[in-house]
């Protein structure tokens, strides 16, 4: 399914060519833009968060869904792998990285996927807020969220199908379906993100899920991985 007009560019004002600048300064420069990029996407889940709190999660949820956010945003994704800087490819980002997380925490107990549940009913909070900012009416977001939520499962199925064989052929073509439609990337880039889901869902799958019912979760970086890693 295709969605045309998602409301997430969740850093409106941050340009992400401006952030790659500073991806790797470890000066108090470079690590100012980082700060002020996250505290610009702190604000705006605090801003949904308010409405969340009362959750029996909503703590955790909170932190994994933020971590989930900033990942998915992070400049190299857009830049050097070939996925838009657009509404549909960040939703798309989102989609993966969460699937990657709700992978470990559903091999858990009943709490880790009463957890999972809490993160994405945030998820799609976030979403129906951001289509209000916009000035969708309230039939319209029900309508936007519902295709959402089908997109989601959509893609979390084929993703599972895909790391469920132990080549690649399968993802790579649920990644270019779905998160690289209507994109010019080419097949290393492609192959490149395939490689970087593998690597990813090893990482999450070896964290404690004593940590990750604490909000603790932490995601590899794309520079650990292209140097071979595990």
């Amino acid at each position: 399914m295709h969605i045309s007009l998602l409301p997430l560019d969740l850093i409106r004002d941050t340009n992400i060519a401006y952030l790659l600048e500073f991806q790797n300064d470890s000066t108090s420069a470079g690590c100012q833009i980082r700060n002020d990029a996250y505290v610009v996407l702190k604000f705006r889940i605090i801003a949904v968060f308010g409405l969340f709190k009362s959750h029996k999660h909503s703590d955790v949820a909170h932190a994994l869904y933020s971590a989930i956010l900033i990942q998915a945003r992070l400049p190299v994704f857009y830049i050097n792998f070939g996925v838009q800087d657009t509404v549909d490819g960040r939703f798309d980002m989102i989609v993966l990285h969460a699937h990657i997380l709700f992978n470990r925490l559903k091999e858990g107990a009943a709490e880790d996927q009463d957890i999972a549940q809490a993160v994405f009913d945030l998820m799609f909070a976030d979403m129906d807020q951001n289509l209000r900012e916009m000035g969708v009416g309230d039939t319209g977001v029900s309508i936007r969220v519902k295709a959402m939520a089908e997109a989601f499962y959509g893609r979390a199925t084929a993703y599972a199908d895909g790391l469920r064989e132990d080549d690649d052929t399968i993802l790579i073509a649920a990644l270019k379906r779905n998160l690289y439609r209507n994109s010019k990337a080419n097949d290393e880039q492609i192959e490149g993100i395939a490689k970087y889901v593998r690597y990813q869902v090893a990482h999450l799958n070896s964290q404690n899920l004593a940590q990750l019912n604490r909000g603790t979760v932490t995601f590899i970086s794309v520079n650990h991985y292209e140097e071979g890693n595990p």
